[in-house]
């Protein structure tokens, strides 16, 4: 039985929920920790600012007596050991944001209460409004704050909520008000959401006018922590199936990622059985996985999950699928086994590489070791596809092909980048039909690459443009394509591979294009798009007026041509094109005059060129 997303349904599942307050949660004899596992503080400015005027709303209501209550959503717990003390525990699976931003509002409220304490003394009339806030302060360390232990005849208090390791001990600093350097984002979000809370409670007190006001403002508070701030606390059986329920629940705050449910998972499976020193590499390699993608952590989950698989996965598919896929142990109820962890492990440092390498294929880099196939040329092409073109969803291909050698990567690069910008690019093609033939290569080269044949896929991608971007219609969107904002970046790759390939083209054009000069290269992200006749000439051929944006007015120049030519006309733009480093420049020289007749003869031209190169 499934629900949202094909999860299990919680109905199948062992929790007790039950509504309660936060203030019963933190009020209880146990203490809450975040695992070490689970993502760190994740709230930004916003979710802060959203969370403050929750907290003001029941404030403001209190303050005219007519309180309502605010449901802060679930909160998930399993069952969980603290070391060293028989006390109940219990590990927060999800909630943490919500807590911890609590947590900070409590101990802040607490030193309010001891500096009004202080104050109160300090003028020597008011000696029992003193003892009431320091009777409200001390409540809430002991009942809020702190448990204390009794134990072997010994006492110690501990903080009520403890943070994942890499948090924690910052944590720990903010809330005693001591020196602390943030090291990373999550100490950055907790230090703002502090700072915000602090600014919040100095607006309040300021309007304060005596302690009697700083007394009503700070019970206002108070009272609403105790009473108004509701949520429904999932207790879960065990870790696995708190787990499970976090993955369905949309909760409040921050969106989870998938990547920050695998990193629980697979941390939270491991810890069970490797050393603190292994589950700590881990924990790096999913830090890297998480901050180090030019895709974006989610994107770059997809992207390597379709590269091991060549599955498209639809947008916030269910993490399931790529879990069964890549860490099939976690799929079991049985305890794991050592090896069964080292696996795990060694399934995230895999992932962390491909992230890294995909990475690298969205920057426009190259993952092979340097060989002289991958030529200037070469490399400005396979910059332009995703740079230029935003071809992502190749990327998963062209990182699944890293595996052949360089000659035969190059020629599956040339392939999909050619039929990307007919295909994908000039006809918008669909891209259901598209998808299991890129798996189908995929699954070919992840299985047998010494066996992979470029020849098959080359038939698959022909027998997709003739189905969905036939040479009729590839021709009818060329010629209608006009200079504008979507199209620019287009027709500027189309006129940079006709120069590429001109030689060729004069020369003999069989077979697959190949660009004679490969080191001299037309950087497609540099060049500029030019009007051979601009629109606001002053001698405009009338003629022409319809087709100033079309694909035979246009030309590619470098910057310092195009700034010497600006909006002149062809008679002066004429010299420069003559002189220019590229052939399809110096061709515009040789006209006379710039009119209709050229400009179709020009036309016909370049279309005929583009049929041959993006032919597949």
């Amino acid at each position: 039985m499934t629900g949202i997303e094909g999860q299990p349904m919680l109905a199948a599942l062992s929790f007790r929920p039950s509504q309660t307050t936060i203030s019963a949660l933190f009020g209880g004899f146990g203490t809450l920790s975040v695992p070490d596992f689970q993502r760190g503080y994740a709230w930004d400015n916003e979710a802060v600012s959203l969370f403050i005027e929750d907290v003001d709303r029941c404030r403001k209501r209190r303050q005219v007596s007519v309180p309502q209550p605010h449901f802060f959503g679930a909160v998930v717990t399993s069952p969980g050991d603290a070391l060293g003390t028989s006390r109940p525990h219990l590990t927060v699976i999800d909630g943490q944001q919500r807590l911890a931003t609590v947590f900070l509002l409590i101990t802040a409220l607490r030193r309010r209460y001891e500096q009004a304490q202080a104050t109160a003394q300090a003028t020597g009339d008011a000696e029992e409004l003193a003892d009431y806030f320091g009777s409200r302060a001390s409540n809430l360390v002991r009942a809020f704050e702190c448990a204390h232990d009794i134990e072997f005849k010994s006492q110690k208090s501990v903080r009520k909520l403890i943070l994942n390791k890499a948090d924690d001990p910052f944590f720990a600093r903010l809330l005693a008000q001591e020196e602390r350097t943030p090291t990373r984002a999550s100490h950055e979000r907790l230090e703002h959401a502090s700072t915000a809370i602090e600014a919040y409670l100095d607006e309040l007190q300021e309007r304060a006018e005596n302690d009697e006001d700083t007394r009503r403002v700070l019970d206002s508070l108070y009272v609403v922590f105790l009473k108004d701030w509701l949520i429904v606390q999932l207790a879960a059986g065990t870790n696995r199936e708190a787990n499970r329920i976090y993955r369905v629940l949309n909760s409040r705050g921050v969106p989870v990622t998938n990547c920050d449910l695998l990193r629980a998972s697979t941390l939270e499976f491991a810890a069970k059985k490797l050393e603190s020193a292994d589950v700590d590499a881990m924990a790096e390699d999913w830090d890297s996985i998480l901050t180090g993608s030019l895709l974006g952590p989610d994107k770059a989950l997809d992207a390597a999950f379709c590269s091991r698989t060549g599955i498209t996965r639809t947008q916030n598919g269910s993490v399931d699928q790529i879990e069964e896929e890549l860490f099939p142990h976690l799929q079991s109820d049985e305890k794991p086994t050592v090896e069964e962890a080292r696996d795990v492990s060694r399934a995230v440092c895999s992932l962390r590489k491909d992230v890294e390498e995909l990475s690298r294929i969205a920057g426009g880099e190259i993952c092979q070791a340097e060989h002289d196939r991958f030529t200037p040329v070469f490399r400005s092409r396979f910059d332009a596809l995703i740079s230029v073109l935003n071809q992502n969803y190749c990327i998963p291909l062209l990182h699944a092909a890293t595996c052949l050698p360089p000659k035969h990567y190059v020629k599956v690069c040339d392939i999909v980048e050619r039929f990307a910008f007919r295909y994908g690019v000039v006809v918008r093609a669909p891209f259901h039909a598209l998808e299991p033939v890129f798996a189908n290569h995929i699954q070919a080269l992840r299985a047998n690459p010494e066996g992979f044949r470029i020849a098959d896929l080359r038939v698959d991608l022909a027998k997709l443009t003739e189905a969905y971007a036939s040479d009729d219609l590839f021709r009818e969107r060329l010629l209608t394509m006009e200079y504008g904002r979507d199209t620019r970046k287009p027709l500027r790759y189309a006129l940079v591979m006709i120069e590429h390939m001109s030689r060729w083209f004069d020369e003999n054009p069989q077979g697959a294009p190949v660009c004679r000069d490969a080191t001299r290269v037309v950087d497609f992200r540099s060049i500029t798009l030019e009007h051979i006749e601009a629109s606001n000439a002053a001698n405009l051929d009338p003629e022409l007026t319809p087709y100033i944006n079309n694909l035979g007015n246009l030309t590619v120049m470098s910057q310092a041509e195009n700034d010497a030519v600006a909006n002149k006309s062809f008679e002066q733009k004429r010299a420069v094109f003559s002189q220019s480093d590229l052939s399809i420049n110096r061709l515009i020289g040789e006209y006379e005059t710039w009119n209709l007749e050229n400009f179709k003869a020009r036309q016909q031209n370049l279309l005929d060129r583009c049929m041959a190169i993006f032919s597949i």
